[in-house]
């Protein structure tokens, strides 16, 4: 690839925005002036920002210069090709560049060649000289891919990088952006800018998704902060603040309750016990947690909890089936014969088909400070260890990405997580009355 001076290279992206009637706004132009003169550029930036765009605007300026070769490297394929459409859009169908494209790959007639790759296929990723790459959503990579894949690619071109992605706790994409803050790194630049930077974004939508996400997402996702407690599933939760010995008389037999079971024998079977008060605060009362047993141990053990709660709630009518008038009883789809079981013993239980990261998001809005700045979930500190416990250690792998439907928390420490998670999405998708339920 023929290097072009700073002030030509400027010239030629100047004319090519133009063409193209791209409007940068202005942190898209402080990018795109520092990548004239920053061999490595890391941007940190909110959703809609203008992050695919603004890939695609810079793919597409060295391809018009002969015989280079550059890759947009994503997370997954699907990723990658947000930008390749971009970039085939505008300078294929749009600017009728002579070229021709196949499955994500572009080859112009003067010899320049672009071609989207997967981190999760680092295998695609060797024996390639090139001129640039375009690392988008990186902070979801594994460090390797970097280090070891796509590093070395650029070393006998002295080609460029460019570094896009929101971030995600304190991983090696926060050392990269450390790098380009740092004097000692000379070819090493990064900035951050939140969503609201970009001013044709609608303030209004910025507000919404304040309102309606959790904190740690909105000011990960839009803030464009990096958050030391984000590979935790649940960075809201504090015991300190969520957790206290409830008194017997804290929790009324006269407000909503509700029960919620995720099944396991070598795993623990679990049910947790729920109240909602008056004003919508979420109280955990009671949690049974154990292993190794069937559910004929089972519910002899449920029905003698609930016989002591009907002790606290001082229920005379209590009929050794159920301690209060459950609103719902909700338990994990998957295991047909657990619920039957339940059934014959006159435990009547719905299931949620919520998917995991939707019961995530409402259990994470649950765990919200009110305006008065009180918490809306309590739970019971002695009752309920293996609970407090599993909200502490539910973490996400270090590559996942809960904007991702196919990606989850790590299978472990998730029982009683699992079955706070179908309690939230009953409450919000719609409840079944357990007189009409049905198996």
């Amino acid at each position: 690839m023929i290097k072009l001076p700073p002030d030509k290279y400027r010239l030629a992206k100047q004319r090519w925005f133009e063409r193209s009637g791209y409007i940068a706004h202005p942190k898209q132009v402080e990018v795109h002036e520092a990548q004239l003169l920053i061999r490595f550029l890391v941007l940190v930036a909110g959703r809609r920002w203008g992050k695919t765009l603004l890939a695609a605007r810079e793919a597409e300026i060295p391809m018009l210069i002969p015989d280079s070769r550059g890759w947009i490297v994503s997370p997954t394929y699907d990723l990658s090709e947000k930008v390749f459409r971009q970039i085939h859009r505008n300078l294929i169908l749009k600017q009728h560049i002579p070229g021709k494209a196949t499955a994500l790959k572009i080859e112009l007639l003067n010899g320049s060649v672009m071609e989207c790759k997967s981190a999760m296929h680092p295998e695609s990723l060797q024996g390639e000289g090139l001129d640039w790459i375009i690392y988008d959503e990186c902070a979801s990579c594994k460090q390797v891919i970097w280090e070891q894949y796509l590093r070395p690619t650029l070393t006998d071109t002295g080609g460029w990088a460019l570094f896009i992605s929101t971030p995600k706790s304190y991983n090696y994409f926060f050392d990269l952006y450390n790098r380009g803050q740092s004097n000692e790194f000379p070819e090493w630049y990064s900035l951050r800018s939140p969503s609201w930077e970009n001013p044709f974004l609608d303030p209004d939508d910025i507000a919404e998704a304040k309102r309606s996400l959790s904190d740690v997402i909105f000011r990960q996702e839009y803030g464009a902060e990096f958050s030391s407690n984000f590979g935790n599933v649940y960075p809201d939760f504090d015991a300190s603040l969520n957790a206290h010995g409830m008194s017997k008389q804290e929790i009324s037999p006269k407000w909503r309750h509700y029960r919620a079971f995720d099944f396991g024998y070598t795993n623990p079977m679990v049910c947790l016990w729920f109240a909602i008060d008056p004003s919508d605060r979420a109280y955990l009362y009671d949690e049974y947690y154990v292993a190794g047993k069937t559910m004929s141990d089972h519910i002899p053990a449920i029905k003698q909890r609930e016989a002591e709660h009907a002790q606290w709630f001082k229920n005379t009518n209590f009929n050794g089936i159920d301690a209060v008038p459950y609103e719902f009883s909700v338990a994990d789809p998957e295991d047909r014969n657990a619920r039957e079981e339940l059934r014959n013993s006159q435990i009547y239980t719905s299931t949620s088909k919520v998917k995991v990261e939707t019961r995530i998001e409402y259990c994470r809005q649950r765990l919200k400070f009110r305006d008065d700045g009180t918490t809306s979930f309590k739970v019971d500190i002695d009752r309920c260890p293996n609970f407090i416990k599993e909200a502490q250690v539910y973490a996400f792998p270090e590559t996942s990405d809960i904007r991702n439907e196919k990606e989850a928390p790590i299978k472990k420490d998730d029982h009683a997580m699992d079955g706070w998670g179908y309690f939230e999405a009953k409450l919000r998708v719609g409840k079944i009355e357990q007189s009409s339920a049905r198996y």
